[in-house]
């Protein structure tokens, strides 16, 4: 038996679109709000003067069960009707239901309610009467268990969830009090509409994340049983059962509160998108605010958004999903006042307590734009064109937090040095739809060039070589290079205002072979114009030094200020990263392990108190406990130095490696 019976339900909202996804119901009954059931209607005839009454049939009901119907003969909000000679109140739930509740004392059987003002029209049930097999207090064992389940989820602290519990708290004392009869009545209840209740108390509405969208499907469902509950304690006649379900509404009410707070603290609006800090809709060419392309380049900019909190002049907002939500929204408030007046009655009446009741629910009328970084999902959810014909958009990608943007002339043999127009967006996802637009110029030439130098730490900035975009470079694999860049000729800052900067170009050597790669993006930030830049060259990468270490032996001689003493340790690299040591006549020592590190630079110095230039690093392998400061650093000019101050030549203890053994 359901605990509440819905009669030619329609799509409430889109719940039953969500319930599913967002339902997770661990009883072998239906959850009640979703029960679609199609109620019979019949017509007879008058006695008198052949006038046709309408007879809707709501089926099978127990007393003291919670209806929930509609009928399109029904408009009102409320209607007085009658039902065995007892007066019962039916109200409307929602655009298109109407709830009543089953007297507990109605004779059973087939039984006729007629509606006061309507007299061509009546619903018919078949009553039976809920049985109970047991004591009241065994019947209500596991409701009482369920609610102090709940309370322990309730945060104390909070003047909600204060309220909550001392309403909750009122009504188990009042319990106590009860005679066996009064909580028989009670237990009844709770056997007529079990699912309903225990539903109510322990679901969460789980679902398989916690999206906003998800979350606004919890809300909803949680009003949804909130007001169903409301309604039905407004209308019951019996005081008992009426505290009873005033509990049950407080309990809806908390997690009606609880989702919609939790939405309130996420910035679910999206007011605009953001490309290199620069916000989107601009009207007007302005120099700082232009994203500057280069015709076919890849240009890569930060990508955010802007966002902020739901607010209430959202309630306008044309979003199907915003519109469902503050319809639920404005419902939550209606049956708020109902609830306080349904509190106020049982406890004036038999609760005693003073409990306190509850104010109605608002969104604040502004909120701040908080800037957000963009990730993967939002940029799937825009969408980029360059309407101007002149300009084709070759390629729009993300990559962690950055958009990647390539346009190109679309007449390379046109004269003008650059071209302006808008790069168009549209954004689109479950509560925003926007679109706007980025000026940008769109530049024929691409005036950057990087020059690497000679690592600057411990010296004068001395040029090594400089290069366009698209040039090709010979560099050994794996090593560090340091550089500057210039505009137009012109030097700028890089990073956080810096003249120069490094990077690691290459990857770790696997072979000696010689890797070509074409278009090799070099990602710099330009600080002076603050805009992220790619500099793409056609790489050559040497890997010399890996055919001189890989499965080659080495010899290594302590000395001191640079003159050997004669103690010898021999060291064989393998190509599986392992080392094996041997002493000075052979005997095996023991294993180790090593692998490529870039500490070394491709122009560097070794740090010796007087800073020697050491020329062009090609490779360096980290070599932890081969006695020799941990790593190898091996020159272009057949110099292997090792690492700290190890193959400083002025220092007392001094490293001396060389080929063989």
């Amino acid at each position: 038996m359901f605990a509440i019976k819905v009669f030619i339900m329609k799509k409430f909202l889109f719940l039953l679109s969500l319930v599913f996804f967002i339902t997770a119901c661990e009883t072998e009954e239906d959850p009640v709000i979703e029960r679609e059931e199609v109620a019979e209607e019949t017509e007879e005839p008058a006695e008198e003067e052949n006038q046709q009454v309408e007879t809707l049939d709501l089926g099978d009901v127990n007393t003291q069960e919670i209806i929930r119907f509609n009928s399109e003969k029904l408009a009102a909000q409320q209607y007085e009707g009658t039902l065995d000679g007892q007066a019962i109140t039916i109200e409307k739930f929602n655009a298109i239901e109407y709830i009543l509740v089953i007297p507990g004392d109605t004779s059973l059987g087939k039984q006729e309610i007629k509606i006061s003002g309507i007299d061509d029209y009546v619903l018919s049930v078949t009553i039976s009467e809920t049985t109970i097999t047991n004591s009241a207090e065994e019947a209500l064992e596991p409701f009482f268990d369920n609610i102090s389940a709940f309370e322990e989820s309730i945060n104390p602290a909070s003047e909600k969830g204060a309220n909550v519990l001392a309403i909750l708290e009122a009504f188990k004392k009042n319990y106590q009090t009860l005679s066996n009869d009064g909580k028989m009545v009670l237990a009844k209840l709770y056997l007529a509409n079990k699912s309903f209740m225990d539903d109510t108390v322990l679901d969460d509405y789980e679902s398989s994340n916690n999206d906003q969208l998800a979350i606004v499907g919890k809300y909803i469902l949680s009003v949804t049983t909130f007001s169903t509950a409301t309604v039905a304690a407004t209308i019951d006649p019996e005081l008992i059962s009426k505290s009873g379900l005033v509990a049950i509404s407080t309990i809806a009410l908390y997690k009606s509160y609880e989702y919609k707070d939790q939405l309130s603290a996420s910035t679910l609006k999206k007011v605009d998108i953001a490309i290199n800090s620069i916000e989107s809709s601009l009207s007007t060419q302005n120099e700082d605010n232009i994203l500057e392309l280069y015709n076919n380049e890849n240009e890569v900019f930060p990508f955010e958004t802007r966002e902020r909190a739901i607010i209430s002049s959202d309630k306008n907002d044309t979003n199907e999903n915003l519109k469902d939500f503050f319809e639920s929204f404005s419902t939550f408030n209606e049956r708020l006042e109902k609830l306080n007046s349904a509190i106020q009655f049982v406890d004036d009446e038999i609760w005693f307590s003073n409990v306190s009741l509850f104010e109605r629910d608002f969104f604040p009328d502004s909120a701040q734009v908080e800037k957000m970084p963009a990730n993967q999902t939002i940029f799937y959810a825009s969408e980029f064109t360059i309407s101007d014909s002149r300009i084709n958009l070759n390629n729009v990608s993300f990559s962690d937090g950055h958009i990647l943007i390539n346009a190109s002339y679309a007449d390379q043999n046109s004269t003008e040095n650059y071209l302006d127009t808008f790069l168009e967006f549209t954004y689109t996802d479950e509560f925003n739809e926007l679109e706007g637009k980025f000026a940008v110029r769109l530049h024929k030439n691409y005036n950057y060039k990087i020059q690497f130098i000679k690592n600057p730490n411990y010296g004068e900035i001395v040029p090594v070589e400089t290069l366009s975009n698209r040039d090709s470079y010979t560099a050994p694999n794996f090593v560090r290079h340091y550089y500057r860049v210039f505009l137009d000729n012109e030097p700028i800052l890089l990073d956080n205002g810096n003249e120069w900067s490094n990077v690691i170009l290459g990857e770790v050597p696997t072979s000696a072979d010689t890797l070509t790669v074409n278009n090799y993006p070099i990602y710099i930030r330009d600080a002076t114009n603050d805009r992220v830049i790619t500099i793409n060259l056609d790489l050559t990468f040497t890997n010399e030094a890996y055919a001189k270490i890989v499965n080659k032996k080495f010899t290594i001689e302590g000395g001191n200020y640079g003159e050997p003493n004669g103690s010898i340790v021999k060291v064989k690299f393998n190509d599986n990263g392992t080392y094996d040591t041997y002493s000075k006549d052979g005997t095996f020592i023991r294993e180790g392990n090593y692998s490529f590190t870039p500490l070394i630079d491709n122009y560097g110095w070794l740090d010796c108190q007087d800073y020697v230039f050491k020329g062009r690093g090609i490779a360096a392998i980290n070599l932890p406990g081969a006695g020799s400061g941990g790593y190898w650093m091996f020159y272009a000019d057949g110099q292997i130095l090792a690492g700290s101050t190890y193959g400083c030549m002025n220092q007392y203890q001094t490293t001396h490696i060389s080929e063989g053994w």
